[in-house]
């Protein structure tokens, strides 16, 4: 995506190499989706309980091995085809992988 605006452009102008990438393949999408989430832990606010801290250790624990479904894999790349092929709207590979 490219800025649409003087200040943005300004901001481009700005950096000396610029690296023109294409989205990730249907294919590529697919691995993508299907391996688990690897989210780093976060520095957590010396404020908050010890209790707290163990509860979020948890959750992230288990969540770092779920994995999406072969189906839901699927879904969001046809939808994405769907929205690049027929309404002609692009979304991003990372705000796609983000919000899945």
């Amino acid at each position: 995506e490219l800025p649409e605006s003087e200040e943005l452009d300004a901001l481009l102008d700005r950096f000396l190499l610029r690296s023109y990438v294409t989205s990730v393949s249907d294919d590529g999408l697919m691995q993508i989706l299907s391996q688990s989430s690897t989210t780093e832990p976060t520095d957590v606010d010396p404020n908050i309980s010890n209790k707290l801290d163990e509860v979020v250790a948890e959750i992230s624990t288990t969540l770092d091995g779920i994995s999406m479904g072969q189906d839901i894999c699927i879904l969001i790349r046809d939808l994405r085809a769907f929205l690049r092929e027929d309404l002609g709207l692009y979304v991003s590979d990372r705000r796609l992988v983000k919000a899945s």
